[in-house]
């Protein structure tokens, strides 16, 4: 797969910044890759949810990379058109995942508040006042 646009087009391949960063990068990345089982295996388990979500996120991390990584070697055959598409759609995916969990998070424990709240103003209108205060 060495060069398959870039050797029509007379480019160069991406080189990366040094082979020892590429190499600790690929390494760190592939031992990330261990949270996914490790995910699994806590879902069965009886943790505490944000022990799971914490591991799923970084569950995710690895993953994401994998999608950027996939989509580069497909744009070095068909073009950066092409490559890129792929990128576009699912590089957001782990964002978009991790944001709607916490926005969805954030929008029940503020309901939650406000409706709390506003039962705590109700019964204090509706509670009778002792007659000595």
């Amino acid at each position: 797969m060495q060069g398959c646009a870039h050797a029509a087009h007379g480019q160069a391949p991406h080189q990366p910044r040094s082979r020892r960063h590429d190499v600790l990068a690929r390494t760190v990345h592939q031992l990330a890759l261990i949270f996914i089982p490790v995910s699994l295996a806590l879902e069965h388990a009886a943790v505490p949810a944000p022990v799971l979500f914490f591991s799923a996120a970084l569950a995710i991390i690895p993953l994401a990379r994998l999608i950027v990584v996939a989509a580069e070697h497909l744009a070095t055959c068909t073009g950066d058109t092409i490559g890129g598409l792929p990128n576009a759609t699912l590089g957001n995916a782990p964002e978009l995942i991790i944001g709607a969990i916490l926005g969805n998070l954030m929008l029940a424990t503020g309901v939650q508040l406000v409706l709390v709240y506003a039962m705590i103003a109700v019964l204090f209108y509706l509670l009778p006042v002792p007659a000595g205060v």
